[in-house]
Order: structure tokens, then sequence, then C-alpha cells
């Protein structure tokens, strides 16, 4: 099927309104600096199956040896698109045992 090219724009347009293009960046950033990444990754919260855009880590070559323990950075993004701000980072305090105020 191909598409005309104001289809091509709409598309485009409609795409750039949504988070989609960021978390596409966004691992493209992430792979070039040998993350691993995972998209759309499911989980189970209060019942419901929820989404999430990506998980990335840095994989440990020490991982892979006979040691008892290793360190695996782990990054986990919800990329959200907003018009209004540029920049929104957010961490659940409670994943940290940590009271919200």
């Amino acid at each position: 099927m191909a598409f005309t090219v104001s289809e091509i724009i709409r598309i485009k347009d409609a795409l750039k309104k949504t988070g989609f293009t960021l978390e596409l960046e966004v691992s493209a950033v992430l792979t070039r600096r040998h993350y691993e990444v995972w998209g759309n990754q499911f989980f189970e919260h209060d019942g419901k199956i929820k989404e999430i855009d990506m998980i990335a880590w840095m994989p440990n070559p020490s991982s892979r040896s006979q040691r008892k323990w290793s360190l695996n950075p782990c990054v986990v993004i919800e990329c959200k698109m907003s018009q209004r701000y540029a920049w929104v980072f957010h961490r659940s305090s409670s994943a940290y045992g940590l009271k919200s105020s």
C-alpha cells in the first residue's frame, strides 16, 4: 500500500503529538551507548496489567563470570509528550520506602 505525500505528512504530524517519536529517539541513544533496551514491557500493578515504554540496562561483563554477585544498572523509562514542558523526570518515592509529602 502506497501513501500519498499528504498522508505521510498527516501521519508524521500525528506521531509528533505522541511520545512514540521520543521513545524511538531515547532507545536509539541508549543502544548507541551499549545499553540493552527492551521496549513495551508489561507488568501487573494493583491487579491491572500496565505497560512501560522501555527498560534499559548496561550489561556487566563480570555478571557472566564466576563471581557471587554483580551490578547491572537498570533504568525504567516512560516517554510522554508535552508541548508545555521540555523535560520531566519522575520517580516513585514508594519504590524507595519513602513517604510522599
